[in-house]
């Protein structure tokens, strides 16, 4: 019904412009060449401004009583979120004809890249990311620069009403302790409309320990477990050692510690999640530089 007034009111305009113009005739205000001119107002500059407010009807325009003739009309704006239909409409208006016009459009795509620990899988907070887009509509197949982003705390950049194209995205810059896997450092991809798209970005941890603790009953991970490590000085044996830090299990029930140097560690579980209870057991580990340790319970 609402949709129905607005209509109503947009025709009442209609009909007060009409009016106007047939009392200004009457008078002798316009003349053939006044009428040539106002003619060219009401169809360039008139009616499309009636084009435009009358959209805000459920997307529908109603136009009555305009000319007879050839009408060519293209979609010049919209909503942000929408992709603008390219191919312009030609009709042809006969009087006493209602002729119907449709465009149709596709929705922005939204882009999420997100950063992981190849390992654990867990999200990657600071890398730096470089992203250009190509319009797939360019003869040249030249790249625009959208600029540099990096990872939040969810390991996310997101690119909310994105246009459709090409996209290069290449990470400059790993969180710290962190390296490229080979052929990771840059992606390449189309992203198409109507949809939305997100790409994984995987960065391995280097001379690292990960450690997993694990449901012994379903098998899954159990964050918010508490684990101290520390390391014995390249001894091969003892309890001792020095303290690295205390680390927590996420989401994945993991936890990383990157930047170690050779030797072995000792990895007590100092607090459980309150879901299991803590057997107090040293996990050594012997650890090369360069490469990923792991320990499990």
């Amino acid at each position: 019904m609402d949709s129905f007034f607005k209509m109503v009111d947009v025709q009442t305009v209609l009909f007060i412009y009409m009016a106007v113009g047939f009392f200004c005739r009457k008078k002798g205000i316009f003349n053939d060449a006044a009428r040539d001119k106002l003619t060219d107002f009401v169809v360039l500059i008139t009616l499309p401004c009636m084009i435009f407010e009358s959209f805000h009807m459920r997307g529908r325009a109603y136009l009555e009583n305009i000319p007879v003739g050839s009408y060519r009309i293209s979609e010049v704006g919209g909503p942000s979120n929408v992709i603008l239909s390219e191919i312009p409409q030609v009709i042809y208006l006969e009087a006493g004809c209602t002729r119907t016009v449709t465009f149709f459009n596709a929705i922005k795509p939204t882009l999420t890249v997100l950063k992981q620990n190849s390992v654990t899988s867990d999200p990657l907070p600071g890398a730096k990311l470089h992203i250009y887009y190509a319009s797939d509509n360019t003869s040249t197949g030249e790249m625009h620069d959208l600029g540099v982003f990096y990872s939040n705390e969810e390991g996310k950049v997101v690119l909310v009403d994105a246009e459709r194209g090409w996209y290069k995205i290449v990470e400059e810059s790993c969180p710290q302790g962190f390296g490229y896997p080979d052929g990771e450092a840059v992606q390449e991809f189309y992203l198409e409309e109507n949809t939305s798209k997100t790409v994984i970005i995987r960065n391995v941890p280097l001379s690292a320990l990960v450690g997993f603790k694990y449901d012994s009953k379903t098998g899954k991970g159990i964050p918010g477990c508490r684990f101290e490590l520390r390391y014995l000085s390249g001894n091969t044996s003892g309890t001792g050692g020095t303290v690295i830090g205390t680390y927590v299990t996420g989401p994945n029930g993991a936890f990383t510690v990157t930047g170690l140097k050779k030797g072995t560690y000792i990895c007590e579980e100092v607090s459980s999640a309150g879901v299991v209870g803590v057997r107090r057991r040293d996990h050594g580990g012997f650890h090369q530089s360069g490469n990923a340790g792991a320990i499990t319970e």
